[in-house]
């Protein structure tokens, strides 16, 4: 509000005190408050007594609702009713206070400042026009009301704004696209405006902070990476700013599972792929699965704990080997779980990351850029990719994703799709198995390749570890190596598999197990498919298909066909379409083909629709507690203050008891003074 209006100063009163009249004007105020006119016109009578010329002569006993008041408040005190009636100097001192008391009551009622200041307008219009007209003495009085008035006017107009404001802020809608706003937002989510009423009095550092999340809502560009499908790009957009703003504002709860979880689904939109992986434990026969479903023997079957590296397969326009090897961080970390595995021996992975050898060609390997190495043709490939993934040479143990082009000629697939072979579940060496359980939350489809035999406690931890990191949907159970054991056999694993996930409710009912898993027999396939490819000169040569496989090849076809005596080298085309379609693998790549990648663009979709709501519920969630522990804290801080207010007002008030006591103690220590001196002196008197 202005300053005071003092034309009158408190030292000039006579026969009534600044605080008596104070308290009666406070009274009348506060009396008339709630009657704009009687209000109004009060402060036009004190208004007109101080700029009048009479009023330099005249008292106050003339004005109407002044007297009234003042005579309805003072009751029987007549004295303190004379004194500012009838004393000039004391009645303008009493005009200029009603005056101030008023101007500052009007700050708080905002019908009062309306109804005063329209009253006051004219008259403020009045003793501008006339004061020229005015004697001196006058003059100046009227100079100070104007421009008390004029100032008063000023103030008026900006609380007016103030208020507009603060009705505009009560909306809480965006002032540029009048979105709705929460209580606490300044930024609106939908286009990005800061709210310039909820930022008055923030610091520098909050609005540079409210700066960056503007830019980053109206932030619509979609990444030129991606190409492949519009859901992935908008999806991608607002993933990315999810990512920066959770950055920025350091969202309680925003862990870093949850960043990625965020991370791999911005990765997913970015990357075109649909990779299948292939997981089980060590000799479980993933390598032969991963071999007939592309086709031919490219990844190495050899029991080869010892890599941790990813092995993706996709077709191509002929061979390329693609090698990434470990950055210094993920060697330290291979090292540290392989010691800690306690896995001892010189055949052990510590043993060998640890020896001569290995620490002599560390430097050179560890952090190298990837090679891209080009390959003549099929047998040239599979010398490459045994080199860098076979347990037999040292440089396997620096390489920690293997991408493998084949030709279409053998492998022919949409080229986003990739199969994947990972480093076995269940392992010892943590640092591996782990890399597999997160490779699995990537995956868009799973093969889970599972050992013949009943379930054991092993095989339903596999299975149960790979749905915890996945969708049931996702994943397909492959029992391998079914030419180990006969038909009857087979079913009754089956049968034991379907009531133990049945019975682990990682399924609804057996029908939904049962159609997610499939018999093979990978090695059958393989040698089934090279014998039909081989010339009878071939067949023949040892060097060309060794004896090994021709006895199990044979002895599992004879089996197959039901036929004693059955000779391979007189296999015609009927028994080998027998023989191949017994393996499971022709059913397997049909089902795959059917159910995943005939639609492997859809599926990718879906998932990352699914995977999005998942992320957006989360961290929604979050927030929304974030949102609700501010608000908590607020309230806790309101609740302390006021708390702190009423301590502080019921410490003011004892203070104001004290001393007052401690005036009253004084007043007492003095009468008592006065009477012990007054019985000294009386006694005096009569001493002499």
């Amino acid at each position: 509000m202005a300053e005071e209006l003092s034309i009158i100063s408190s030292d000039l009163l006579t026969d009534v005190s600044k605080t008596e009249v104070n308290e009666l004007i406070e009274q009348m105020v506060e009396k008339s408050k709630n009657n704009m006119e009687e209000i109004c016109e009060l402060t036009l009578e004190c208004t007109t007594f101080l700029s009048s010329a009479e009023g330099r002569s005249t008292a106050l006993s003339s004005q109407g609702v002044f007297k009234r008041l003042v005579g309805s408040i003072t009751g029987k005190n007549q004295k303190l009713q004379n004194a500012i009636l009838q004393d000039n100097t004391n009645a303008l001192y009493a005009a200029q206070s009603v005056i101030n008391r008023v101007m500052l009551e009007c700050t708080n009622n905002r019908k009062l400042l309306l109804a005063v200041n329209g009253r006051i307008s004219n008259l403020y219009l009045e003793l501008k026009e006339s004061q020229n007209d005015i004697a001196a003495t006058v003059l100046m009085t009227r100079q100070a009301i104007v421009a008390f008035y004029k100032k008063y006017q000023q103030e008026i107009k900006a609380q007016d704004e103030r208020i507009s404001r603060v009705e505009e802020h009560v909306k809480d809608r965006c002032p540029e696209c009048q979105s709705e706003l929460l209580s606490w937002q300044r930024v609106c989510s939908y286009c990005g405006c800061i709210h310039p009423l909820k930022i008055d009095g923030a610091s520098e550092k909050t609005r540079q902070v409210l700066s960056k999340i503007s830019e980053i809502v109206q932030d619509e560009n979609l990444s030129e990476d991606i190409v492949w499908d519009l859901t992935a790009q908008k999806t991608e957009r607002v993933l990315r700013k999810v990512k920066a703003l959770a950055k920025i504002g350091r969202l309680p709860g925003y862990t870093e599972e949850l960043e990625a979880d965020v991370e791999q689904l911005i990765n997913k939109c970015q990357n075109a792929e649909f990779q299948i992986a292939v997981v089980g434990v060590m000799k479980a026969g993933k390598s032969f699965l991963m071999n007939a479903l592309i086709g031919a023997e490219i990844a190495s079957v050899e029991v080869n704990p010892e890599t941790a590296a990813l092995t993706k397969f996709r077709s191509a326009k002929g061979y390329y080997v693609i090698v990434k090897f470990h950055n210094r961080t993920q060697w330290e970390k291979l090292k540290k779980s392989a010691i800690n595995s306690k896995k001892t021996g010189k055949d052990s992975l510590a043993s060998r990351l640890t020896s001569q050898e290995t620490v002599k060609m560390e430097a050179g390997w560890v952090g190298h850029k990837d090679l891209t190495i080009n390959c003549k043709n099929l047998k040239d490939l599979q010398e490459t990719v045994k080199k860098y993934t076979s347990s037999q040479t040292i440089e396997h143990l620096f390489v920690s994703e293997v991408e493998v082009g084949v030709d279409k000629s053998i492998f022919n697939m949409p080229k986003e799709v990739v199969f994947v072979d990972t480093p076995g579940l269940k392992d010892p060496v943590k640092y591996r198995s782990n890399i597999t359980k997160r490779y699995i939350k990537k995956a868009d489809a799973v093969l889970i390749a599972l050992k013949p035999g009943p379930f054991t406690a092993e095989g339903l931890e596999i299975v149960t570890t790979v749905l915890d990191c996945t969708e049931t949907g996702k994943a397909y159970i492959v029992g391998t190596q079914k030419d180990l054991n006969n038909e009857a056999e087979c079913e009754k694993y089956v049968s034991n598999w379907v009531g133990h996930l049945v019975s682990a409710k990682r399924y609804s009912d057996k029908r939904k197990v049962r159609s997610r898993i499939i018999l093979t027999s990978a090695k059958m396939d393989l040698l089934v498919n090279k014998w039909a490819s081989l010339s009878e000169e071939e067949k023949e040569d040892e060097d060309c298909f060794s004896m090994n496989d021709y006895n199990d090849l044979e002895s599992y076809s004879g089996k197959t066909i039901r036929k004693r005596g059955f000779n391979l080298m007189q296999m015609s085309q009927k028994d080998y379409s027998i023989v191949s379609e017994s393996t499971g693998i022709p059913a397997l790549r049909d089902k795959l083909e059917s159910s995943l990648i005939a639609n492997y663009r859809k599926l990718k979709i879906e998932d990352i629709e699914k995977a999005f709501i998942r992320c957006k519920k989360q961290i929604t969630v979050l927030s929304q507690n974030a949102i609700e522990q501010q608000e908590r804290s607020i309230k806790l801080a309101m609740a302390g203050a006021e708390a702190l207010r009423i301590q502080i007002d019921s410490m003011a008030s004892e203070k104001e008891t004290l001393k007052q006591k401690g005036i009253d103690l004084k007043k007492e220590v003095e009468k008592l003074e006065n009477a012990v001196r007054s019985k000294i002196e009386m006694l005096e008197r009569k001493g002499r």
